[in-house]
């Protein structure tokens, strides 16, 4: 019965250490869980400058082509605005 004891002890200290140096690999290679909070953040927060960035310019496309389309109106004489 020892034996048996004995040999799951080194089993545990086997798989204990490897879960150990996993765990400190992972740490040299993605940081804590700070660093990987704040790239996280960071990251979020440079996707919604893309966004809001990207939706400006498709706003500023759809101006022009309504500017476009109602030049196009006022040349034909239909009036796009009831007065």
């Amino acid at each position: 019965m020892a034996n048996i004891a004995l040999t799951l002890c080194h089993m545990v200290d086997k798989m204990m250490t490897t879960y150990q140096k996993q765990l400190e690999q992972t740490f040299i290679e993605e940081g804590g869980i700070k660093e990987r909070m704040t790239a996280a953040r960071l990251g979020y927060r440079t996707n919604q400058r893309e966004e809001i960035a990207r939706l400006k310019q498709e706003l500023e496309t759809a101006y022009r082509r309504i500017a476009e389309l109602e030049a196009k109106l006022k040349a034909v004489g239909i009036n796009c605005y009831k007065e």
